[in-house]
């Protein structure tokens, strides 16, 4: 029950994410995202030589990302409730209800 509850959780939370970030990263594909300007200007102020990278960065917004992140995303909500899932299994479903699950 644990796991399913953590699969669903982390299956909407990546789709949410997944919308809000492939849009994102659609727009600034096509905009880019001027570096110079973050932080404040501190980029042009340092005045650090960037050999691979100009001072606009242009993100790369593949269908295979967005999916492989939303896996990670699920992955990610799964191992995270494996520990407490296990502990659980251990008590009875009543103590299981009513106590804090101690770690």
């Amino acid at each position: 029950m644990i796991l399913v509850e953590a699969f669903y959780l982390g299956s909407i939370g990546s789709a949410i994410g997944g919308i809000i970030g492939g849009t994102l990263s659609a727009v600034m594909e096509k905009t880019g995202i001027n570096i110079a300007t973050m932080g404040g200007g501190i980029i042009e102020k340092i005045d650090i030589p960037l050999p691979f990278i100009g001072r606009i960065l242009y993100p790369d917004f593949t269908f295979s990302i967005l999916i492989g992140s939303m896996v990670f995303g699920i992955v990610v909500a799964l191992a995270a409730v494996i520990y407490p899932a296990i502990k659980s299994l251990r008590m009875l479903p009543v103590e299981a209800f009513r106590s804090e699950l101690k770690v």
